[in-house]
């Protein structure tokens, strides 16, 4: 079995924060932002930007962080935190965020397959300024159906539950509201266990 050391898969990564602390940001030209998660445990934020991307992997739609939060001393257990922000939810960046989450998903067993560690939980976070997503008066029907199968037919009612689900399995799923100051979205989040 190939196995690498902790400061080996550091070396791969260009861009990475770790801390009690971290900021954690979205540069893209349409919406930029700034979140600052903290916690009582050390947190490990690895960017999925496109030189971090694990270019091996069919699906390349990614979530923008995965973060990992370390549960004990010994680095093993731990909790992932895959996050994604978008300065607007619709019907379609909803749709398309839930594919990101799935890359994130994949990105991160890879990980977790180069180390020994044990995933305690698994929490799907969107971190948005806006939500046009209206469940209620919807042109499109289809959104108001409950999944039914394998097949995962986008739906609109999920994001007003604590849990999603995606064709890999069901998750929680939190929104973190971020504020428009100076044209970057911004907020702050403290992952509770």
């Amino acid at each position: 079995m190939i196995s690498f050391k902790f400061h080996e898969v550091l070396q791969m990564l260009n861009q990475y924060k770790n801390g009690n602390i971290v900021l954690i940001d979205e540069n893209a030209e349409d919406g930029k932002a700034e979140l600052e998660l903290s916690s009582h445990n050390l947190l490990f934020a690895i960017s999925l930007s496109n030189k971090n991307r694990i270019k091996v992997f069919k699906h390349q739609q990614v979530a923008d962080w995965i973060v990992i939060e370390f549960m004990d001393n010994e680095y093993s257990n731990i909790n992932l935190h895959i996050i994604e922000i978008k300065r607007t939810i619709t019907e379609s960046s909803w749709s398309k965020t839930k594919l990101q989450f799935k890359g994130g998903l994949k990105h991160s067993f890879l990980l977790k397959g180069l180390f020994d560690y044990k995933i305690k939980n698994i929490y799907l976070y969107t971190a948005y300024v806006n939500v046009r997503l209206h469940t209620t008066n919807t042109t499109n029907p289809a959104l108001l159906k409950s999944t039914v199968g394998t097949y995962q037919q986008t739906s609109s009612v999920d994001w007003n539950n604590s849990q999603i689900h995606i064709d890999m399995g069901t998750f929680n799923h939190k929104k973190i509201e971020l504020s428009l100051n100076e044209n970057i979205a911004k907020g702050s989040y403290r992952l509770e266990n």
